[in-house]
């Protein structure tokens, strides 16, 4: 009976530590994916910018406003836009004059041509040929995507944060001045590189908004919205005049 017992013992010994190995090798095969990293986040961002439809989105400075048309002693304040791919935007740009005063400008991108509002008469017209801000070059490849793939060095992610109420994802990192200066209209120089935050969604890795530190307390903001809800960009019924008075940029 004792070594009956002691039999029963060993067995049973054998059959606990079996299971256990069995649990363990089960548990290592639900190792979980690897977390992206700032630079794989980061390309996920540009690859979802580059397939939007459409979008809304600000773009403001912070601080100073920016020389818009050094000639003509404009400057920059900020700018809502709508976007509807592939080809089609419209901006509202307020432009500072030489006497202080404020003006607002409208500007269309449609495949017919780029317009923009005669300060005087607000009617649309064919905008000036060295027109620089282009609010669809933003969207394709060449732009805030090629950025986010290749213009952003020392990317690292800072956490998960709050910004508006909804969960995103913050880095922070330095932006080639020579990408992202054509992009705003050369109102930053291009032969530096600028502290930048960038915030995106967890889950589409949307970017949410961009901020880029450009000195002297100054800055440029983008704040994109309404991702792919509807967008009506429609050509001007009256472009067909050929400029007039209309500050080029």
């Amino acid at each position: 009976m004792k070594k009956f017992a002691i039999t029963t013992l060993c067995l049973v010994s054998l059959f606990v530590a079996s299971c256990g190995k069995g649990e363990s090798k089960t548990a290592s095969n639900t190792t979980p994916a690897p977390t992206p990293t700032a630079d794989e986040f980061l390309k996920k961002s540009a690859d979802a910018m580059l397939a939007t439809k459409s979008a809304k989105f600000g773009l403001k400075r912070l601080g100073k406003p920016a020389i818009f048309n050094e000639a003509m002693k404009l400057t920059f304040t900020k700018a809502t836009c709508e976007y509807k791919a592939p080809d089609r935007a419209h901006a509202t740009i307020q432009v500072g004059l030489a006497n202080g005063n404020q003006m607002q400008l409208e500007r269309i991108w449609v495949p017919e041509g780029i317009y923009q509002t005669n300060p005087v008469t607000k009617q649309y017209v064919k905008a000036p040929s060295d027109v620089t801000f282009n609010v669809v070059v933003l969207f394709q490849a060449d732009g805030i995507p090629k950025v986010l793939r290749s213009g952003i060095q020392k990317a690292q992610i800072v956490g998960h944060e709050k910004l508006e109420d909804e969960d995103a994802v913050h880095f922070k990192g330095e932006a080639d001045g020579k990408m992202v200066a054509p992009l705003l209209a050369d109102m930053i120089p291009a032969d530096k590189f600028y502290p930048i935050d960038i915030y995106t969604d967890p889950k589409t890795y949307y970017p949410r908004r961009l901020t880029m530190d450009v000195g002297d307390g100054d800055a440029f903001e983008i704040d994109l919205f309404g991702v792919d809800q509807p967008v009506d960009v429609k050509s001007p019924a009256a472009a067909a005049q050929p400029p007039a008075g209309a500050p080029a940029k």
